[in-house]
């Protein structure tokens, strides 16, 4: 069996088959186009790999040469893999690396962004902090001002209060001073002409005679009352009450 036959049954690529055997894809392109043959070495690699037998070269003195040059074929081209893969595994790091680069600038200038808008925001904030403050300054002085202005006005209302309540306690004693004075003569007048009212007799229309007694009796202790012959009536005032009543 040749490898291109091996690689058919199983199905395999070049470089598939390589990697399970260990040789570059470049030596089973070789074996597979007829530049080089299988050596016992791929063949044995084959049979433990696979359990199946390839056509291999034979040991010969005149293909050790052969021999060689295959092997440092082989050599070079497992060489030039690793550094192929070495290469794309580098500029894959390289890549990555530099993504990760571009990401830290981003965030960085982000980053810096915000410092420089929080830094903006600090000096706006401590301006109106400045201001706030003078502002409020400015306030308690004439909040201090106003309150000694009160204070002053204060004290001058206490005063004229003080003045006006003697003047007014004055006056109020004065008039309580009068009033019961002109109580005082009510009532001596109001007893006088009780008193010279026991006397007389009033006479109606009709004939009738009554006396203040018999009036008192009628209506009761009252302040006044006054006579009305010509309505029959006498009509009476008590504090705040008043009525009348029927003389006969």
């Amino acid at each position: 069996m040749t490898i291109k036959e091996l690689r058919e049954k199983y199905h395999l690529s070049q470089s598939a088959l390589a990697k399970s055997i260990g040789v570059s894809s470049s030596a089973i392109s070789n074996m597979e186009s007829g530049r080089m043959k299988a050596s016992a070495k791929i063949a044995d690699a084959v049979k433990n790999v696979y359990g199946e037998v390839i056509d291999v070269v034979e040991e010969k003195a005149e293909n050790t040469r052969e021999k060689a040059v295959i092997a440092a074929i082989e050599t070079k081209a497992i060489a030039d893999e690793v550094k192929v893969e070495a290469t794309e595994k580098a500029m894959e790091i390289a890549s990555s690396v530099k993504e990760k680069k571009a990401k830290v600038v981003k965030k960085t200038g982000a980053a810096k962004e915000k410092v420089q808008k929080a830094e903006k925001a600090v000096k706006a904030t401590k301006k109106k902090v400045e201001t706030r403050t003078t502002e409020m300054k400015d306030a308690a002085q004439k909040a201090e001002a106003k309150i000694e202005s009160a204070k002053s006005q204060k004290k001058k209302v206490k005063d004229k209060i003080a003045t006006t309540g003697k003047e007014s306690r004055k006056a109020t004693e004065k008039t309580a001073d009068v009033g019961k004075k002109v109580i005082n003569y009510a009532e001596v007048a109001m007893k006088k002409l009780m008193t010279q009212m026991r006397g007389f007799v009033v006479q109606s229309p009709l004939g009738g005679e009554i006396t203040p007694d018999m009036i008192y009796e009628k209506v009761g202790d009252v302040d006044r009352v006054y006579i009305r012959v010509d309505q029959n009536k006498a009509y009476w005032v008590k504090g705040e009450e008043t009525g009348s009543i029927d003389l006969w």
